[in-house]
Parts: structure tokens; sequence; C-alpha cells
């Protein structure tokens, strides 16, 4: 499995270094392996569909434009995110919401397949979390949607969002507690 990883680090490391070169095709090949992820965060950030595809396509314009300025100090996927992390800023900026309902496109957390009494009970708790997450300020859903759902360490978390890794761990227990609290009257935490 480790290999596999250094493969695909290698694989995206070239064709980081051939698109700085001006292959398009290779940073199409770059779009092809973040672009689910990336949707995916910007979907959880923004709570709507339609922003978060706008989101997506223009931060990958923004890393192809500012693709020379990409040091490779980060992993390409780490730099990309904090560019997304930007776009969805100025989104959130840019846009107020018109209701604060969920959009029920938003892909949801995926689990084993199970019997139809739990699938029920966990379709309930899975639209409970994605309610109180969109509630949560920015700063919470950012650090829970990049820890917890898409498995970043603190460290790279702390690149994206270019704050101390201090400052991230007390950010995310501060998430993790509001919600709790938000959850707390709509499921059973117990």
């Amino acid at each position: 499995m480790l290999s596999g990883t250094a493969d695909a680090q290698s694989r995206e490391e070239a064709l980081v270094a051939a698109a700085r070169e001006g292959d398009v095709h290779s940073f199409e090949q770059l779009v092809l392996i973040h672009q689910e992820r990336a949707f995916n965060i910007a979907c959880r950030l923004l709570g709507q569909r339609e922003d978060a595809e706008d989101a997506t396509q223009e931060a990958f314009v923004r890393a192809y434009r500012g693709l020379a300025k990409f040091t490779g100090q980060a992993r390409f996927g780490t730099w990309f995110t904090r560019i997304l992390i930007n776009v969805c800023r100025t989104y959130r900026g840019r846009r107020q919401r018109c209701t604060t309902a969920v959009d029920p496109e938003i892909p949801e957390i995926r689990d084993e397949a199970p019997g139809p009494a739990e699938a029920a009970v966990q379709a309930q708790v899975q639209k409970a979390v994605r309610e109180a997450l969109a509630e949560l300020p920015l700063k919470y859903r950012e650090v829970l949607t990049l820890f917890e759902l898409e498995g970043m360490s603190y460290e790279e978390i702390a690149q994206v969002l270019r704050r101390p890794v201090g400052t991230i761990r007390s950010r995310l227990n501060r998430a993790r507690l509001a919600l709790r609290d938000r959850l707390a009257g709509r499921v059973d935490l117990d």
C-alpha cells in the first residue's frame, strides 16, 4: 500500500512538472485526480451544488494560471486545496444564502449497505449532521471537513489554512463541540 502511495505521488509530481512546462494534457490529468475530492470539499463548505461547481472550476483555473508559483514544498493536492478554500471563502462572502436548507444533492457520507431500518436511521443522522455542519462558522466547517471527512493530518491542514498546528487542534476541538451542541437536539448522541 505504501508503495502505491509513493507511486501515485511520483506520478503526480511528474504531471505537475509536465504541466508547468505547458503540457495541458498533464494538467487535465491532475484535474481528473483531484476534481471529485475538490467538489466534495466545496459542497461541504458552501452548501449549494451550483456554487460548489463554480468554485471548483474557478479553483482549477486559478491553479492552472498560478502553476508557475507552485514551489513543490507541499504536495500539489495540499497547494490546490488552499486555492479551493480561498475561492470558497470568496464565494461565501459574495453570495448570501437564500435559505438555510442543505442541498439534498450534496454528496453524503457513505458506509456499508445497512438494512432498511438502519438505512432510515442513518439517513436521518446524515441529514442532521449535514444541517448542523452547514450552521457552523466557516472556520469550523473547514477544519472538520479537512480532518474528519478528507482525512488530512493536522500538519496538512495547517499548511492549507496557513495557521499554526496548535490553532488547528484548538479550532478542531471547538468545531467538534459546536457540532455536538447543534446535534444534541436532533439526534441521540449516546
